[in-house]
C-alpha cells in the first residue's frame, strides 16, 4: 500500500502555502489581463455584472493553463527554502535523500494533472460558452449610442441622437434591406419601431414607404464555436464531418 513518509508529507505541507499563494496571483492577473482584452473588443462594454461573469467563466481556463507553472514555482522555492535553511543537508546526513522528496512530488504532480484536466476538457468549454454569451448578452442590453453604426442581433443600427424611448434619424441594415426613418422609438422588448421612413432593398430594385415597421433587435442563439469543444466533442465531430464526406480541415486545426 501506498504510503508517504512524514517527511514527505512536511514537504507537501511546505509547498502547498506558496503553490496556492503563486497560483491565486498568476490566475488573479492572467483573468484579469485576459477579460479587459475581450471587453475592449467587443462592440458593446458588459455592466458591470456582466464583467464579473465573464471573468468566472475565464476562471477555469486560466486555472487549467497556470496551475503547472504554480507548482513549479512553490517546489522551487521550497528547495531552495530548505536549502539555504539547512534542510537538505539534515535531510542527506539522516539517508534520506531526494527520492523521499521526489515521490510527493510526484503525488502532487498527479494531483494538479487531475485538476488541469479537468478544467481544461470540461470547466473550460462550457466557460468559454459563458464567456461568449456575457459579451453578446451585453449586446441586447445595452442603449444605443448616437452616431455609431453598431451591430445588434443580425442587423447593424445607426442613431442620429435619442431622448430616453425616443430615437431620431434611425438607419437600419439587414443582410438584404435597410430601412431608414426620421423618428423611432425603443420598444420594452428591446426592438425599434420605425415610424413614417423608407426601406429599399439592397440586391433587389425595389423600395418602399411604410407609417410604422417593428424590428426585432434580438440576438440569436450563440452556436458552439470549436474552441468551446473538449477534446473529446470535438474528435467526434471530426469523425461525424468526414463520414459524411465534408471537409473538417478547420476543425483538426
Amino acid at each position: 500500500m501506498f504510503q508517504l513518509s512524514p517527511i514527505s508529507r512536511a514537504w507537501m505541507l511546505a509547498t502547498s502555502r506558496p503553490f496556492f499563494v503563486s497560483l491565486f496571483v498568476l490566475v488573479s492577473v492572467s483573468s484579469l489581463l485576459l477579460t479587459t482584452q475581450l471587453i475592449l473588443r467587443a462592440p458593446f462594454v458588459p455592466t458591470p455584472v456582466g464583467v464579473i461573469h465573464v471573468w468566472l467563466a475565464l476562471l477555469p481556463e486560466t486555472l487549467g493553463l497556470l496551475a503547472p507553472a504554480a507548482l513549479l514555482l512553490s517546489v522551487v522555492l521550497t528547495a531552495r527554502k530548505w536549502h539555504d535553511s539547512g534542510d537538505m543537508v539534515a535531510l542527506s546526513a539522516g539517508g534520506n535523500g531526494g527520492r523521499v522528496l521526489l515521490r510527493s512530488t510526484v503525488v502532487m504532480g498527479l494531483v494538479v494533472g487531475v485538476a488541469v484536466a479537468f478544467c481544461t476538457q470540461v470547466f473550460g468549454p462550457f466557460g468559454r460558452t459563458a464567456a461568449r454569451e456575457a459579451l453578446a448578452e451585453a449586446g441586447s442590453t445595452a442603449k444605443l449610442r448616437p452616431g455609431t453604426m453598431i451591430q445588434v442581433g443580425e442587423v447593424w443600427v445607426r442613431v442620429g441622437s435619442r431622448k430616453d424611448a425616443e430615437l431620431e434619424d434611425v438607419t437600419i441594415i439587414g443582410d438584404t434591406w435597410s430601412a431608414w426613418a426620421p423618428n423611432a422609438k425603443q420598444t420594452e422588448s428591446g426592438g425599434i419601431r420605425l415610424l413614417n421612413g423608407r426601406a429599399r432593398g439592397l440586391d433587389e430594385q425595389w423600395s418602399m414607404e411604410f407609417q410604422a415597421a417593428s424590428i426585432s433587435l434580438e440576438r440569436s442563439s450563440l452556436g458552439v464555436h470549436n474552441f468551446d469543444r473538449s477534446h473529446s466533442d470535438l474528435s467526434a465531430r471530426i469523425v461525424q464531418m468526414e463520414s459524411k464526406g465534408r471537409n473538417a480541415s478547420r476543425e483538426r486545426l
